[in-house]
């Protein structure tokens, strides 16, 4: 195989790769974001909490 097919392939299959990894990386950053999102409610919740406790108490 010459060098310029060699190369050729070689862009095609990263061509492959990335249109199969861009979906997969794009869910995967709307997960984090939903992880993150969801930690922040939870501390936001938290704290809420210890809030009301604190109202409570006093």
């Amino acid at each position: 195989m010459s060098q310029g097919v060699r190369a050729q392939m070689s862009l095609i299959r990263r061509l492959i790769d990335a249109t199969f990894l861009d979906p997969v990386v794009a869910f995967f950053s709307k997960v984090n974001a939903l992880l993150v999102l969801a930690g922040q409610t939870e501390q936001l919740t938290q704290e809420a909490v210890r809030a009301i406790e604190r109202g409570v108490g006093s």
